[in-house]
């Protein structure tokens, strides 16, 4: 079975990167989600009937037994390829490490996606995982692009050439970009031996990566936030709710919250909150929070 691994920090678009995808494909994908939190709101917002869930955790220490045997289970539906999305927090190296353990699979690619925006602003405080996940990708594509002038665009793009010179590098927005051309340039093969590349990048890696798991469903980093779960969250006018999110105490927050009737989606990146209408779109009322240390 192919792998490929959808990697990118908090809030870069992953998701929507997905779905983009799963537009184009013939073939019926599996798509594994790994959640920090205890729910995964991104599960619920990918275009796909055949999602495997794997929260309260990530896939590339206190997850990983749970993560090689949905893989085997994957593997004996005869799905021919499964896009992985690990957690925002999760390190390239170490996922890497866990794939190599698993037999009769082949990783395609690592694909990153890099919110500029946020990557200008973030990547010094959260450079563990910004790094990582940079200098493991074989292809990378920039997000966020559409607010920011080319010169800071070209000094992202120019950051991420120092670190990982071999990576494919895409400056345009992925949705303006045909699924065909993305799907050509993702479905090439470029690890051409996974085992030993996975092994030995990870332990190239082994002392920045402290996990010390307590137990099966606690991860944790020196430089871990804190996430949470809210429910039933209310607020009396948009204002109220945007003044709310906009508290630098959060790096991420995800999920539904209700202004006076309605019920609204927000998502806030560690660089912007966006708040959309859920038109009585049928959704959980789980708010994942994830805060500084």
């Amino acid at each position: 079975m192919d792998l490929i691994i959808i990697s990118g920090f908090l809030g870069s678009g992953k998701t929507t990167f997905i779905n983009h995808l799963l537009g184009g494909l013939d073939e019926r994908p599996a798509v594994l989600e790994n959640e920090f939190g205890d729910v995964s709101i991104d599960s619920q917002l990918i275009k796909a009937d055949n999602i495997i869930e794997i929260n309260s955790g990530c896939i590339c220490c206190s997850l990983k037994d749970d993560f090689k045997r949905e893989i085997e289970n994957i593997k004996s539906m005869d799905y021919g390829l499964c896009l992985i999305e690990p957690t925002g927090l999760a390190k390239l190296s170490d996922v890497f490490n866990v794939v190599g353990q698993i037999d009769e699979v082949k990783l395609l690619n690592a694909v990153t996606i890099v919110d500029c925006d946020s990557y200008l602003l973030f990547h010094e405080d959260f450079g563990p995982f910004f790094n990582d996940q940079i200098k493991n990708a074989d292809i990378i594509y920039i997000t966020d692009i559409e607010k920011l002038g080319k010169e800071s665009i070209y000094k992202v793009y120019q950051m991420l050439k120092e670190q990982n010179s071999d990576a494919f590098i895409i400056k345009e927005n992925f949705l303006d970009i045909a699924r065909e051309e993305i799907l050509d340039l993702i479905k090439t093969e470029r690890r051409k031996d996974n085992s030993k590349d996975c092994h030995e990048e990870s332990h190239h890696h082994e002392e920045d990566h402290h996990h010390e798991a307590k137990n099966d469903h606690d991860h944790h980093h020196d430089d871990e936030p804190k996430t949470r779960t809210e429910k039933f969250l209310k607020f009396e006018n948009l204002d109220q709710a945007l003044k709310y999110f906009s508290d630098d105490n959060f790096i991420r927050a995800k999920g539904k919250i209700y202004v006076g009737e309605k019920s609204y989606l927000v998502s806030k990146t560690p660089a912007s909150v966006k708040i959309d209408d859920l038109d009585g779109q049928d959704f959980s009322d789980d708010l994942v929070i994830i805060e500084k240390k």
